[in-house]
């Protein structure tokens, strides 16, 4: 009898079990289809949403864009005043503008780098300007066209809209892009230069690879120089394709390919020798000192915070972070060894494509230290009209130690100017240095 009850019993868990076991299988059927169907939700609000973030990046870049265009035409008058009002090449007579661009035409270094000879010689057979009107529009055009093409670029490296807009407006207030046309700068490709490498960094960096490649092959056109830019671009591929080592190494391969093309057709294939300067640079104590202030004064501030982010960065968790250190650490040895041993550093402008990649670095620092530098001057300065008074005197006494190095110059228009420019790059930096050694340690 009690084999009969156990012989039912153990039947009955066993149904019990089964049954459970049935209930638990579809009820995870069941979940599974749930999540599939959320699964599915989800892919689709994703989709919508990402939708919805084109279209509102798309109306609010309008608004962006208003203030840039906005900012760059105030910098650009501005920039235009000081040169009818001061010494500048903007003087120049018609016949001497002809002769210098026909000049450069036959020249074997400058007839290399056709594109200011040629859109000059363009405007003039075209349209009712001279050789001094099509020179200069076309320079101040370039100018203007500078200012939303930088920002572009630092948009696509994830800046945010101010810090984008702050960037912008260094890069054009720097003295080898806002005096460019004050001797010795002798500015004539560079805006070109200026303009191409931000926009081909920025369509790489949107995977935009043909407009990449046309617009770098245009920089390598305007100077040779941009060859140092194509391993940089290499690099943003890689850190946003890693892997894809056929696409590293195409882009700027294809650049150059599309350059030589267009160079060979266009001025032939010849290639000129440069002349070895280091002895030029450094001939004689007056011209060493005009050296030295060209060098300091070409980037000025962003030559201390850009090697201070070098060497200890400030945000390594920034995407491009590796990228820009590491090419600017590239730039700065190129740019450097080139200008010095082939190039007239006195020109001030040589060293200025540097700052394509140190005007990021400088933003990450203004990014990383906002909240502490505010702190810093809230808790010393914590009046208004002591911060106005301290930034006047600190001014004033840096225009007057920038005098003071630099009493005159061997071949240097306005030298007021220069001067002022010097003194407030001065004054920036003794403020980044005390913020350095005092305000981390203290707020």
């Amino acid at each position: 009898m009690r084999q009969e009850i156990g012989l039912v019993s153990s039947a009955i868990y066993l149904r019990f079990v089964r049954f459970a076991i049935s209930i638990d299988a579809s009820r995870k059927n069941s979940y599974s289809c749930l999540s599939m169907d959320n699964q599915e939700q989800r892919t689709e609000i994703v989709d919508l949403h990402k939708k919805q973030e084109k279209r509102a990046i798309f109306a609010g870049s309008f608004q962006e864009y208003r203030t840039v265009w906005l900012i760059t035409i105030l910098l650009t008058a501005l920039s235009l005043i000081v040169h009818i009002k001061n010494p500048s090449t903007l003087h120049f007579s018609n016949d001497l503008v002809e002769q210098i661009v026909h000049g450069r035409m036959v020249n074997s270094v400058f007839k290399m780098r056709p594109l200011t000879n040629y859109t000059t010689l363009l405007l003039v057979n075209n349209t009712p300007l001279d050789w001094r009107a099509s020179f200069f529009s076309l320079q101040f055009f370039l100018f203007f066209l500078t200012g939303p093409a930088f920002y572009f670029y630092l948009r696509h490296l994830f800046f945010s809209h101010k810090l984008s807009v702050i960037g912008m407006i260094i890069f054009m207030l720097s003295l080898p892009v806002f005096l460019a046309h004050f001797e010795p700068i002798h500015t004539w490709d560079d805006f070109w230069v200026y303009l191409f490498i931000p926009l081909s960094f920025g369509f790489v960096i949107k995977q935009r690879f043909i407009v990449s490649i046309v617009t770098m092959a245009i920089a390598l056109l305007a100077r040779e120089t941009s060859f140092l830019f194509l391993p940089v671009l290499a690099l943003i591929i890689y850190e946003n394709r890693k892997g894809e080592l056929l696409k590293v190494l195409f882009v700027p391969t294809l650049s150059f390919v599309v350059y030589y093309i267009i160079k060979l057709l266009w001025v032939g294939g010849g290639t000129a020798s440069p002349d070895f300067t280091l002895y030029f640079n450094f001939d004689g104590w007056i011209r060493s000192r005009d050296t030295i202030f060209s060098f300091v004064v070409s980037l000025g501030f962003l030559w201390v915070v850009g090697l201070k982010e070098i060497i200890s960065p400030s945000n390594r968790q920034y995407k491009y972070a590796k990228t820009v250190r590491y090419g600017s650490f590239f730039l700065l040895a190129g740019f450097l060894s080139s200008t010095i041993l082939f190039g007239r550093i006195r020109e001030t402008r040589l060293f200025m494509p540097i700052a394509i990649l140190f005007i990021p670095l400088a933003l990450v620092y203004m990014q990383a230290n906002k909240n502490r530098f505010k702190g810093f001057i809230l808790k010393y300065l914590t009046k208004v009209w002591v911060r106005i008074g301290c930034a006047t005197l600190l001014l004033a006494l840096s225009i007057g130690t920038s005098k003071l190095l630099f009493p005159s110059f061997e071949y240097r228009r306005w030298e007021d100017g220069n001067v002022v420019y010097m003194g407030i790059h001065i004054a920036i930096v003794l403020c980044f240095s005390t913020y350095e050694l005092l305000g981390k340690r203290r707020v």
